[in-house]
């Protein structure tokens, strides 16, 4: 038998776009690595012009390093049919960025804005184990205050991701008995923005 990706490239030499899209998908639907992503980019791009696609232009604003992830990122939208133009801004200037209506964010002009933040850099007293109630408080409020100066300068979709939860609690086996421990007020934290989140209007994704 043929192996997928000779069949793929023959697809993409003979110029039967459908067909090399099919092939692609079914090759990186049942692999998803990270080298099947960069073949399936490198033939979505020679095919582009032949294929129809949904154009996307996502914004994705980060306090830590998620470049390793664009090429997974652009091969799952071109396996489903999207072509995704994306904005990464800056390391760790997210609330720089929402709250500037000059910055290079909105000149973009995204359909989508994801905000990809760590606990350690919204609330680093409370991943540090020195859990307040304020700073739950604190961090909501400051989430809110984003998407409001984002709201006044789009109405584009937003999505956050949840908040994450330390592997090993600063009191270790102790904080699970503890209603008001580290891991509970993460939780908080994250129960809290999700009922705040239909009001402004933005997805808070687990």
């Amino acid at each position: 038998m043929i192996p997928l990706r000779d069949q793929i490239e023959e697809a993409v030499r003979a110029g039967q776009a459908e067909s090399a899209e099919t092939l692609l998908g079914r090759l990186f639907r049942d692999q998803p690595t990270a080298a099947n992503a960069a073949f399936v980019n490198a033939r979505f791009d020679e095919l582009r012009p032949a294929l129809t696609l949904t154009p996307i232009r996502l914004a994705i604003l980060r306090s830590f390093t998620i470049e390793p992830l664009v090429p997974l990122l652009r091969a799952h939208a071109f396996v489903a049919g999207i072509d995704v133009t994306l904005h990464i801004g800056d390391f760790n200037v997210v609330e720089q960025a929402l709250l500037e209506p000059a910055d290079r964010l909105y000149e973009f002009q995204p359909d989508v804005t994801a905000i990809a933040v760590l606990t350690r850099d919204l609330v680093p007293s409370l991943w540090n184990g020195e859990v307040d109630a304020r700073d739950v408080d604190g961090a909501v409020a400051r989430v809110q205050g984003w998407i409001g100066a984002y709201r006044t300068c789009s109405a584009a979709p937003v999505v956050i991701h949840s908040f994450e939860e330390p592997a090993l609690p600063s009191a270790g086996v102790l904080d699970a008995q503890d209603g008001d421990g580290q891991r509970a007020a993460i939780r908080r934290l994250n129960e809290t923005i999700a009922d705040v989140s239909s009001s402004l209007y933005f997805l808070l994704a687990t």
